[in-house]
């Protein structure tokens, strides 16, 4: 092997070896070959990182080869290199026969490019520099991957889209980094960015879904939002979901405005059915409203009575109609819904975790699937207060990792699995262990930090705790406390620490940022 290239190396170890620090040790090597080694070594990097991305049959050791693919794309300082890898990350991006995970990792690697955030150390492949310090591509080559990601948008399947969309998010809400000339640059970056969004939300290939996900990154952003409505040149229903976000940010935006929510809207199930519109700017507010009505307000400590909050259950366990349409209300519902769920209501209702089994179990698309695992990692607390019993929503889970037609779905019944263990510790835990043979070595992985990543469950809140809160902190428990990185789990977590606290496991900076999902 003394004359075998690096990423030869890295080749038969990939043959060799299951173990993920091995594997990942060895291909930063190849990514230091990569980036600035010989001409040599730096072809042979790009030339068995395609194959391996085109041949490897296990599908977390090709996902890791076409992280560190991208990754040499952008900070190779050969063109040629440069170019091979691209031409791949092309294919990989707009063929049917890549599978969508193959896709996502494409676009979260560009993003952590993007963002300067993927793990990599200033070290060369001789070993010199600082491996302390972290090294992000030159500002020019992360503007050439937000333009490539920019280019694809148009033409990716609707998921990846939507996925694609939530990358939008973290490169346009990316800090400042310290630097002036990247800050600038960043500036011009996200300039660029925002002034291409108006043509998709006026294409017509693209769905009002994905339309309206747009709309929502900038909805802190009025400037922009008039920006783009100045012209008028924006399709009526696009006009509609702005003036949608534009009216939500007028009437709701203060503390405690909640009276401004019309009176004929807020009985909450009255707002079953309402156009998305209607949706997007008054539900979290109809839901929120609990707060401020004065049974609450005057509740006396200790009053058994007092009801948590509730979310009715009907207005997800329905059945939206198999439109651009409906698909746009049930995206609207679900966001607002698990995000009052998250911060502690309940979901109101009987039964609730056989309607999640079906739910799941009806969800043929990635997107429907994602929702409805995300709304049942979200009603955990509801069902558990109702002592219902979960067994089988969970082995509904298991199943689905086994027999998930791609990776994109197993992966995201993995971690809706994952995220249960806090409420069902023992279950889950037996139920990993059984799966562990059956994982490919990146979810083995993934199952390590998310497990690492879990936080207390979220208590449900009830009308004592708001006015508990207001008396002793002059707010209720849903709103961020004041600070940096406020987390609503610093008001809702359990209050007897009972529950079990997540390890603490090292983990060492992957190949590509994390995004928390199934990349």
């Amino acid at each position: 092997m003394g004359c075998a290239t690096q990423a030869r190396q890295t080749y038969k170890t990939f043959g060799d070896s299951d173990d993920y620090l091995t594997l990942y040790d060895s291909m930063r090597l190849t990514q230091d070959a990569g980036r600035d080694s010989t001409i040599r070594e730096q072809s042979a990097a790009v030339r068995e990182l395609r194959y391996m991305t085109k041949y490897e049959k296990e599908r977390g050791k090709r996902e890791m080869a076409l992280r560190s693919l991208a990754f040499v794309a952008y900070f190779s300082d050969n063109g040629v290199v440069r170019d091979r890898a691209v031409s791949r990350l092309d294919l990989v991006v707009e063929s049917f026969q890549y599978d969508d995970y193959l896709k996502l990792a494409v676009v979260h690697g560009l993003r952590d490019i993007v963002i300067g955030r993927t793990g990599y150390t200033k070290t060369s492949f001789l070993g010199l520099g600082d491996e302390s310090e972290f090294s992000a591509a030159d500002t020019d080559d992360r503007e050439e991957a937000l333009d490539d990601l920019i280019d694809w948008f148009p033409a990716l399947p609707p998921y990846i889209q939507y996925r694609t969309v939530g990358a939008f998010k973290r490169i346009l809400h990316n800090p400042a980094e310290g630097d002036k000339g990247v800050e600038a640059d960043q500036k011009d970056w996200k300039a660029g960015l925002l002034d291409v969004i108006p043509d998709w939300l006026d294409d017509d290939e693209i769905s009002p879904l994905i339309k309206r996900a747009l709309v929502e990154i900038v909805h802190d952003r009025p400037d922009i939002l008039a920006k783009w409505t100045a012209d008028g040149k924006l399709p009526q229903p696009v006009l509609a979901m702005i003036e949608a976000v534009t009216e939500r940010r007028r009437l709701y935006l203060g503390l405690g405005e909640t009276e401004a929510v019309p009176e004929s809207l807020r009985i909450v199930g009255d707002l079953v059915g309402q156009p998305p519109d209607v949706l997007a700017t008054h539900l979290a507010a109809a839901l929120n409203q609990q707060v401020f009505t004065p049974e609450i307000e005057d509740s006396e400590e200790g009053d058994d009575t007092v009801q948590p909050m509730q979310v009715p259950a009907e207005l997800v366990f329905r059945e939206f109609p198999e439109t651009d349409a409906g698909r746009d209300e049930q995206e609207v519902v679900y966001e607002i819904v698990i995000r009052s769920l998250n911060l502690g209501m309940i979901l109101d209702g009987e039964n609730l975790a056989a309607k999640l089994t079906g739910l799941i179990q009806r969800s043929g698309t990635p997107w429907k699937l994602e929702k409805a695992l995300e709304l049942m990692v979200a009603t955990l607390p509801s069902v558990v207060l109702r002592e219902e019993d979960a067994l089988e929503l969970l082995d509904v889970l298991v199943q689905g990792v086994r027999t998930a037609p791609d990776e994109t779905r197993s992966r995201l019944y993995l971690r809706a699995l994952v995220r249960s263990r806090p409420y069902y510790m023992d279950a889950v835990n037996a139920r990993l262990l059984a799966l562990n043979p059956d994982l490919n070595v990146l979810a083995r992985q993934r199952v390590v930090e998310w497990r690492a990543s879990l936080r207390n469950p979220v208590l449900p809140v009830n009308q004592a705790d708001f006015a508990e809160s207001k008396r002793k902190w002059g707010r209720s428990p849903l709103e961020p406390p004041p600070g940096p990185e406020p987390h609503p789990s610093t008001y809702l977590t359990q209050r007897d620490g009972s529950i079990e606290q997540p390890e603490e496991i090292e983990i060492p900076e992957e190949l590509g940022e994390n995004d928390g999902q199934n990349n």
